[in-house]
């Protein structure tokens, strides 16, 4: 190749890829917009003033008097009301970020519950095995590995309760097979105690990952969980 044509190529190559850059993140921007008004559509508003008690709550129900609350919606069900929010952990240059559904869940008992889950038809493999170690060594220290029955498997990699707890203890079938749905929509951690529950939301890595996530589709789903199986 002739040497006085690689600068040149070197820039059309560097023109290629910023322009490919820009179009990725305006698609993202445009799809995250449409994605946010479906969303409005449900009847998911801002509400600042919940955000005080909302993030007790968080706080209380991830173990973690550490973790921030922002950009909070809410949306009133038959069954109670339901938030959307973004929970940041860590300080302001290296802060963390994951998105979370709220929503009230009658369950059998009010002590803690900690599902993972995977979609259906995870194979078992060392990946698996990685997850779930992982899963139990960032468990709340008051919160133990639960046995999960072989027929759940596929679904829930790991679960987590009181020590001497069964998962059967502490959730009811329904509420069980409900939550296990949510793993197909791309809500990947259940975390319940008391008649609350947050459902935590795969990260942008994740999303992408699973071609099928639709996160206007997993809030109509948080939605009507919360209307069969909120407050009584």
């Amino acid at each position: 190749m002739d040497a006085v044509n690689v600068p040149i190529l070197l820039s059309i190559l560097g023109l290629a890829a910023a322009a490919l850059l820009v179009r990725t993140i305006l698609h993202d921007i445009r799809k995250r917009r449409a994605t946010d008004e479906a969303i409005a559509t449900l009847g998911f508003k801002p509400c600042p003033d919940d955000v005080p008690s909302l993030q007790e709550t968080v706080r209380s129900i991830h173990s973690d008097s550490d973790l921030d609350v922002r950009h909070a919606e809410k949306l009133t069900t038959r069954g109670g009301a339901v938030y959307r929010y973004e929970v940041r952990s860590g300080d302001t240059e290296n802060a963390t970020a994951s998105e979370e559904f709220m929503l009230p869940l009658a369950r059998k008992s009010d002590r803690p519950l900690i599902l993972f889950m995977m979609p259906d038809g995870l194979a078992e493999g060392f990946a698996r095995t990685m997850l779930e170690k992982l899963t139990t060594t960032l468990s709340p220290p008051n919160l133990a590995p639960l046995t999960v029955p072989q027929g759940l498997r596929p679904t829930i990699f790991n679960a987590l309760g009181p020590s001497g707890a069964k998962l059967d203890d502490l959730i009811d079938d329904r509420e069980l097979t409900a939550l296990r749905h949510a793993a197909r929509l791309g809500l990947f951690v259940a975390r319940a105690s008391g008649s609350t529950c947050a459902l935590e939301v795969l990260s942008d890595y994740g999303r992408r990952m699973m071609p099928t996530f639709d996160l206007a589709a997993a809030a109509r789903f948080v939605r009507e969980l919360a209307e069969r199986h909120g407050a009584p």
